[in-house]
């Protein structure tokens, strides 16, 4: 990503109209860390709102390309979901695609054309 200098509120300014609320500050800390070009890890209880901080960075940048591994595919389905209604383009990748020739060469297609957001899930790394 290209080095960004935006602070905390300005980055919470930005993105509240994608998301309807304000982030709550490690949300815009770890956007803007990313931001940075920083490696992150964020550790917050299920519901805290973690996934807002791995991809609130894609909103300032339309050429990124965000790679998310989930242990469930369900839960690849749900984010898939909760980021189109962002209007950001995921591809979701999951156990049974490596073996379909055309679905890969239109994934690979589709990630080079347009999409920010890559879904896949930890089951299918195993």
């Amino acid at each position: 990503m290209a080095a960004h200098t935006l602070s905390v509120e300005e980055i919470k300014r930005k993105l509240y109209p994608h998301f309807g609320y304000h982030l709550c500050d490690f949300q815009a800390e770890s956007i803007k860390a990313q931001l940075e070009d920083s490696d992150v890890v964020t550790i917050a209880a299920t519901g805290a709102g973690k996934t807002a901080a791995f991809y609130g960075p894609s909103f300032f940048n339309e050429h990124s390309l965000t790679v998310i591994v989930t242990p469930l595919n369900t839960l690849g389905k749900q984010m898939q979901k909760q980021l189109g209604r962002h209007k950001l383009e995921t591809i979701h990748f999951y156990k049974g695609h490596a073996s379909d020739v055309d679905t890969m060469v239109t994934y690979k297609i589709n990630i080079q054309k347009n999409a920010n957001t890559v879904l896949r899930d930890f089951q299918d790394l195993c």
